[in-house]
């Protein structure tokens, strides 16, 4: 099929074509950059935790009274959580990882004295008792876990407690990518140390917007009263049905505090990437939407093009051309306008990916996200047209042609 015929008959009446063009243009270059931000919005919530994330519950409670013993209400309440069916294990633990609260300051492995020019390394940090790894699922990649006779309890002291675990994202920030650490002190911006016995291979801290959200550490110490906080692992299943029960029974043991909360792990991952998850809706939701009014533009311009043309295609059909030529030619003339769309949509993507990187710190789009958006505009717009396309060939040459 000669090509001059289209373009002849696309510049008799350039206004739909190009109104067409700019459209497919704009949404190629909306939805490419919608699906790259979804691929990093979907990457960034499925990161590996370290933890057991879909077994997790934890509990809070706060005690009250003068008579309130805080060492003697936790190791009542984990023994009676440790007893209730299924349930695999329970830990002590002063904060909940992926919550969006937290705590943060800078370590060091040297003294400020001995290095005025270091740079400490922040990391979110957690008071976790002698069974909290097996509650949470984490894996000791080097050294061990805190020892029962190395968790302290001190209230209203301030100085580090004796022994500290880190994660190895924490110990490559401050010794040195692989260095090891086991054994080696760790200080604080006071010169307060503690003596690091064990690495965890991961594990993530509170807040999950935070570059440092793998640099972790957790001291072997029981929180100051009167908040006390518990991991709780379940076997697979039993979340929804441990929750309540978990809740009754910690407030039935002990009626001098109250429950805070008894939430799952999930729930608190949930809420902590809440804006990614409305991030993605939104943009594929505007990614559909920009589908349907692009293939609804395509379609409306075919069909206005066969209506104008019904006398063409009649004089055609009498001519000899046959019902697969007519289909073909406006098939080709979609192709035509969609080329022409794509191309100017290539240039406006990149366009695009940069602003948005240089407006919201945004990653450059990887080239590799346009193929399969091009092909998918393509083929969609060849779809589109298939209809109009149809009914112009079915025109009858004797209807086409009878008032001339």
């Amino acid at each position: 099929m000669e090509i001059r015929p289209i373009l002849s008959a696309m510049l008799r009446n350039k206004t739909g074509p190009i109104l067409i063009a700019l459209q497919i243009a704009i949404a190629l270059a909306i939805i490419t950059n919608a699906a790259f931000i979804i691929e990093q919005r979907y990457d960034k919530m499925n990161r590996p935790t370290g933890m057991d994330e879909q077994n997790l519950i934890f509990a809070r409670s706060i005690g009250f009274g003068e008579s309130h013993d805080q060492l003697r209400m936790i190791r009542e309440d984990m023994d009676m959580l440790e007893a209730m069916p299924g349930v695999v294990s329970v830990g002590y633990i002063d904060q909940i990882p992926l919550s969006g609260s937290g705590s943060n300051t800078g370590f060091s492995a040297t003294l400020p004295s001995d290095d005025p020019e270091r740079v400490d390394a922040n990391g979110n940090y957690y008071q976790a008792d002698h069974r909290a790894a097996e509650a949470l699922g984490i894996t000791i990649s080097e050294g061990r876990w805190f020892n029962r006779e190395e968790i302290e309890y001190k209230p209203g002291d301030y100085t580090m407690p004796s022994s500290v675990v880190v994660t190895r994202a924490w110990a490559d920030e401050a010794f040195g990518v692989g260095e090891p650490i086991v054994g080696k002190p760790l200080y604080n911006e006071l010169g307060h140390s503690s003596r690091i016995v064990g690495v965890i291979e991961h594990m993530q801290g509170a807040w999950v917007g935070w570059s440092g959200l793998n640099r972790v550490v957790i001291f072997g110490a029981y929180e100051e009263p009167p908040t006390a906080t518990y991991a709780i692992r379940v076997e697979p299943g039993q979340k929804d049905r441990l929750v309540p029960e978990i809740e009754a029974k910690l407030q039935e043991i002990n009626r001098n505090r109250v429950v805070l909360s008894v939430r799952t792990l999930s729930e608190y991952m949930a809420r902590s990437y809440s804006n990614d998850s409305a991030m993605i809706s939104m943009l594929a939701g505007v990614s559909v939407l920009l589908i349907a009014v692009t293939a609804l533009g395509i379609v409306g311009l075919a069909a206005f093009n066969v209506n104008q043309r019904r006398k063409q295609i009649g004089t055609r059909r009498a001519l000899g051309a046959r019902r697969f030529d007519i289909l073909r030619y406006f098939l080709t003339e979609s192709v035509i306008i969609t080329a022409i769309g794509v191309a100017l949509g290539i240039v406006l993507t990149f366009v695009m990916s940069w602003w948005l990187g240089t407006q919201f710190n945004l990653p450059q789009l990887d080239w590799r996200y346009l193929p399969p958006v091009v092909l998918g505009v393509f083929l969609i717009s060849q779809l589109a047209v298939v209809g109009p396309a149809r009914r112009a060939s079915r025109i009858s040459p004797a209807l086409a042609t009878r008032s001339v």
